[in-house]
């Protein structure tokens, strides 16, 4: 069972992390800053379900079903303390919506800088 996971697509352009406890933050990029979404916003077990269908192995770029494919990561902590990494890719038509949920309910303004989904 997933303790917490993340989401990184396109090619972390955008990174959503959640964790059992209903902790939920978004984040653009290499920027530092993780903004708050409202609690309950997204159950890690439901999203592990809705995201296990698309999970891939994480494999060097020569090696993937299509390396010109546009990439993401999904990171999965579970109860065991293990960590595992896989791709996620040709996924725009399911991540969007994901990332829009998550920009839907942050807890703090946006920044400014911050480029549309």
């Amino acid at each position: 069972m997933p303790v917490s996971l993340s989401v990184a697509y396109p090619a972390g352009e955008h990174r959503l992390s959640v964790s059992r406890n209903g902790d939920a933050f978004l984040a653009y990029a290499a920027h530092p800053k993780m903004i708050p979404l409202a609690p309950g916003t997204f159950d890690v077990q439901a999203l592990y379900e809705q995201l296990a269908p698309h999970l891939h192995p994480n494999l060097p770029r020569e090696q993937r079903p299509d390396p010109e494919a546009l990439y993401g990561m999904v990171q999965v902590r579970d109860d065991q303390g293990e960590t595992s990494h896989y791709l996620i890719f040709q996924a725009d038509s399911w991540v969007g919506p994901l990332f829009q949920k998550a920009r839907d309910n942050v807890q703090e303004d946006v920044p400014s800088w911050w480029p549309p989904l």
